[in-house]
């Protein structure tokens, strides 16, 4: 959240950096990739529990009316 905070409050003229820190699958050695922007981050393992958590929520909020 205070990634997007951030993305939300960024003017075209600062200068900010994301950074995503993972696990390379073939060798297992931490890496890092850089984005200007918020959605540029990839992978974000963050994003993708927040989406993965939100999706839940809503399955079991609506329940038997998706099904």
């Amino acid at each position: 959240m205070i990634l997007k905070e951030l993305d939300l409050r960024m003017k075209e003229t600062d200068k900010v950096l994301f950074h995503s820190l993972y696990r390379d699958t073939e060798n297992a050695e931490i890496r890092c990739r850089t984005a200007d922007r918020y959605l540029e981050i990839d992978p974000n393992a963050i994003a993708e529990t927040f989406a993965n958590l939100y999706d839940r929520e809503v399955e079991r909020s609506l329940g038997s009316l998706i099904k």
